[in-house]
């Protein structure tokens, strides 16, 4: 290789650099700024350790850390039962929490989950079970729904069903569709029909 193929490779090199490029290395770890990354262009300050531990800010306004086996964030100990002591907001996007291959675990004395939108929503999607355990349970909405495409078991001790407006319906598959006229079959069947996709 000539010298002028060498200084042609090694100016190449250069650009992948920022003009504001900065490097300090120390026994353990190193930061560097302006530094030219693959997944979100150039970084604003990152501190890497030699076993790739640390915490990187890109301009383009990611952040991340990185430990190689647990992190633990701690706050509260001058504050009362009543105050917030750590607060995730997200002014605009989501927030995501994944737990890959364990359990996650939200715990306090008392948990909430609301929803804030005018047409938001609360939803628990299981693969195949959902478990509620408590000494007392209580639903409290404008309409309640609860279907199965299969058995249903309703049991306690006592059971008690009310309806405040008109009787109580009850109504089996088994139920014959053919009504006295046509128009009363054609009603059945579009009933049946409504109830079958509402499951």
């Amino acid at each position: 290789m000539t010298e002028e193929e060498v200084k042609k490779l090694i100016k190449e090199e250069l650009k992948s650099f920022s003009k504001d490029y900065y490097r300090e290395t120390h026994p353990g770890f190193e930061v560097t700024s302006g530094n030219k990354t693959v997944g979100h262009g150039e970084g604003d300050y990152c501190l890497t350790t030699d076993s790739l531990q640390g915490f990187h800010f890109y301009k383009d306004g990611v952040y991340k850390i990185l430990s190689n086996k647990s992190m633990e964030f701690r706050s509260g100990e001058k504050s009362n039962d009543k105050e917030i002591c750590i607060t995730i907001n997200a002014d605009n996007g989501k927030i995501k929490i994944v737990a890959e291959s364990g359990d996650l675990i939200l715990q306090g004395a008392n948990v909430l989950i609301e929803s804030t939108d005018a047409d938001g929503a609360v939803s628990i999607n299981s693969k195949k079970n959902v478990y509620v355990r408590c000494p007392e349970y209580t639903v409290d909405s404008t309409m309640f729904t609860a279907s199965a495409t299969l058995d249903m078991l309703l049991s306690g001790g006592n059971l008690s069903l009310y309806s405040e407006a008109a009787p109580v319906q009850l109504g089996a598959g088994v139920d014959a569709i053919i009504g006295p006229t046509v128009f009363d079959t054609a009603f059945n069947l579009l009933e049946k029909a409504r109830s079958f996709f509402k499951r």
